[in-house]
Formats: structure tokens, C-alpha cells, sequence
């Protein structure tokens, strides 16, 4: 059921239940990322405002809300970039506001992705650019499965995507709710080990059944004498 007027969650449990319960409606989606922007979280906010562009909902006050969560994980460049196909084009207090953020991106540093975690930083450049090169262009569209706060956005910025990760959105890959051949490439990094062994076919046939192209995993695997038993 689609909720009917605007969505104001009170709490981030609360807006997460309501994209739970409504994985596909794309205000949903928006308000639980100005709820996670609230929270000082601006990488979940992003790919929350990513996943909603994705399902429709590419209005210009949600590529404004966007492109801040961009300037607030300090990827000024990006969201620059993004503001400046709206600049000029749009009327009224959002023209204003849509004009002030992109003069504002030219006083905000740029943070290196090299200054995240070290080991999720190079999982993502390693996973991001696989994904790229088997997709053959950068603006494929992808559905990325437990993928955490959604890091690897940042490093797929014109990518169509889409995140399913229960912490973050509440969208679980054992119960997807897009449409089977719905994106180019599904990836589940670093997840299929967390699934039930009895479950892990299920798992896998629902991840296939949504790719039109791909299906990435990126798992661990054991190397012997190490002490990843």
C-alpha cells in the first residue's frame, strides 16, 4: 500500500518501517534519506536519494537534497556536477536554494574515497570498477545488495542504483521487491557468507532473476595456514 500525503517520520526506525513496508514508493524512499541526513549520515542519505532518482523519482528537490548529502560527505566535484544541469532552469525558493548550494560547493574540500576505511575503500575501487568494466559504460543501473550505508554510491556516480540493506532502507535481498530482469547488474558484496547455507540457492536465484546482464559476488574465501577459518 502506498502511504497517501507527505511522509514525516518521527524517529530512523520509523522511516526505515515505512520503506519496508512501501519498498517501491519513491517518497519513502526520500524522506528516510532527509531522516538519515538528519542523523549526520549523509553517505546513507545519498544512497537513499539515489535509490529513489532510481525509481522514479529524479525531481529536482531530490537532486538538491542529493547533492548536499554529497557536499556533507565532502564530494563538492559531484555535486557541483549534478546542480549544474539545474542551475538557471529552475524558478522560486527551489531555484534559490538549488543556485546557493552550487556556490557553495566551490568552498567545500574535497575528501579523498582514500580517506574512508582503508579496507572498504579498496573493496569498493576493486568492486566499482569491475562493475564498470563488465557493464561496459558508467551509466548502468544497478541494485547493490547488502550493501551497507551505500559506500560504493560514492563511487559509482552515474550509476542508476539502488540499495537493498535492511540497517539502511529496510529492503532485504531474501525479499526483493523489484521486478525480476528489473536493472542491468545485481551485486552482493561480502553477503552470501551471512546468509543460511539452507537459504543461500534461494538467495542467489532471487539476486539472478532481477539482473538483465550481471550478477557480481564478492565473498571471502579460505586460504589455507591462515587464520581465516
Amino acid at each position: 500500500m502506498t502511504p497517501k500525503g507527505p511522509i514525516v517520520p518521527r524517529s530512523l526506525s520509523d522511516a526505515i518501517a515505512v520503506t519496508t513496508a512501501n519498498p517501491l514508493d519513491i517518497a519513502a524512499h526520500e524522506a528516510l534519506g532527509d531522516v538519515w541526513r538528519k542523523s549526520s549520515q549523509p553517505i546513507a542519505a545519498g544512497a537513499c536519494y539515489r535509490t529513489t532518482m532510481a525509481l522514479g523519482g529524479a525531481q529536482p528537490q531530490v537532486m538538491l537534497k542529493l547533492a548536499i548529502s554529497e557536499l556533507e560527505a565532502g564530494r563538492p566535484i559531484e555535486a557541483s556536477r549534478r546542480l549544474g544541469s539545474l542551475v538557471g532552469n529552475i524558478d522560486g525558493e527551489l531555484g534559490t536554494q538549488i543556485n546557493k548550494a552550487h556556490d557553495l560547493c566551490s568552498s567545500v574540500s574535497e575528501i579523498p574515497l582514500t580517506d574512508f576505511d582503508h579496507n572498504r575503500h579498496y573493496r569498493m575501487v576493486a568492486l566499482a570498477t569491475y562493475l564498470t568494466k563488465i557493464a561496459g559504460r558508467a551509466d548502468f543501473e544497478l541494485l547493490d545488495v547488502g550493501g551497507g550505508d551505500g559506500l560504493l554510491a560514492l563511487h559509482l556516480p552515474d550509476v542508476g542504483y539502488r540499495l537493498a540493506e535492511p540497517g539502511t532502507n529496510g529492503l532485504r535481498g531474501e525479499q526483493l521487491p523489484f521486478p525480476d530482469q528489473s536493472v542491468d547488474v545485481v551485486c552482493a558484496c561480502h553477503v552470501l557468507e551471512h546468509v543460511p547455507p539452507e537459504a543461500r540457492f534461494d538467495f542467489l536465484d532471487a539476486l539472478r532473476a532481477r539482473a538483465r546482464e550481471h550478477l557480481v559476488l564478492l565473498n571471502p574465501f579460505r586460504v589455507e595456514g591462515s587464520h581465516y577459518d
